[in-house]
């Protein structure tokens, strides 16, 4: 498994290229993945990366992932309401982008709490 971190201005864009096991539960046999969080479709930056050919691979969002981003959509405050608006708008802007295939998976962990101990 890799593990590449890739620092972007002030955001921080997490990319955890996955080798996943030919028994997945996705059926992705020897295809790597990549897994965004909350603070990369926030961000808005992935796209032009994916635009760039930089990331050849499937695009995985985890289903708690926008569950994040829709409960900071409904927040009272406005920053936060907009900045979970622009990337709920990233995440529609990538599922009709030609440049990659983009999957949402609906794979759960139970055992941890909050977004990014579910990342990790």
């Amino acid at each position: 498994m890799e593990i590449i971190l890739l620092t972007v201005g002030v955001a921080t864009l997490i990319v955890v290229v996955v080798q996943l096991l030919q028994n997945s539960s996705l059926n992705l046999r020897r295809k790597n993945a990549v897994l965004l969080d909350t603070c990369a479709l926030i961000d808005g930056r992935i796209i032009e990366v994916v635009k760039s050919g930089f990331v050849p691979a499937q695009l995985l969002i985890p289903r708690f992932v926008l569950a994040e981003l829709q409960l900071l959509a409904d927040k009272s405050d406005h920053l936060k309401r907009e900045r979970a608006r622009y990337g709920l708008s990233v995440v529609q802007e990538l599922q009709a982008s030609k440049h990659t295939d983009v999957r949402v998976i609906s794979d759960d962990i139970t055992d941890a709490d909050g977004v990014d101990d579910k990342l990790v």
